[in-house]
């Protein structure tokens, strides 16, 4: 996007623009916008062809440039200051989501040890004592380990859902 912007602030169309981020970057980024050329040349629209990339990458960020640039096309305005605001906006995005991401590392690192715990301790003693467990495969031992398994994955529904941040 910032390329784009820049060959706007240059003077070029953005068709040009597109044409500059194929040679200039690298795949797969170029390749994508080296094929959008190629199907503008052979007479597909600019939105057309924009549509055509999101659909091969599927990036929600692309679609969020794809639609502004298609509204620009329609309304009007300055395409490169557009594009700059929705390369900042994406920056910001993603270094909220590492942000997140690091603020719920305890969280999930919780979730991971209450996960692994019992099933560490199990096999522990098991091998430490042999035959120490055998009360859990009686009757009401299933029963008891039917309990602490639900319980379980209870507690790590729990815990996934609370470190889970949609944005």
């Amino acid at each position: 996007l910032m390329i784009a912007s820049s060959s706007l602030r240059s003077g070029l169309t953005f068709p040009q623009a597109m044409e500059t981020i194929s040679r200039d970057m690298y795949p797969p980024i170029s390749e994508e916008f080296g094929r959008a050329v190629n199907e503008i040349n052979m007479g597909y629209s600019l939105d057309s062809a924009l549509d055509n990339i999101y659909d091969r990458v599927k990036s929600e960020d692309f679609k969020i440039a794809a639609v502004a640039i298609s509204v620009q096309r329609q309304t009007g305005g300055n395409l490169s200051d557009i594009l700059t605001t929705i390369s900042d906006t994406i920056k910001e995005r993603a270094q909220l989501k590492r942000e997140v991401k690091s603020a719920t590392a305890t969280g999930r690192m919780s979730g991971l040890i209450v996960g692994l715990m019992p099933i560490a301790i199990t096999v522990v003693l098991n091998m430490a004592t042999p035959g120490y467990l055998d009360p859990l495969f009686t009757k009401t031992g299933r029963i008891a380990l039917a309990i602490g398994v639900g319980l379980e994955i209870m507690g790590l529904l729990v815990i996934k859902k609370i470190t889970t941040i949609k944005y």
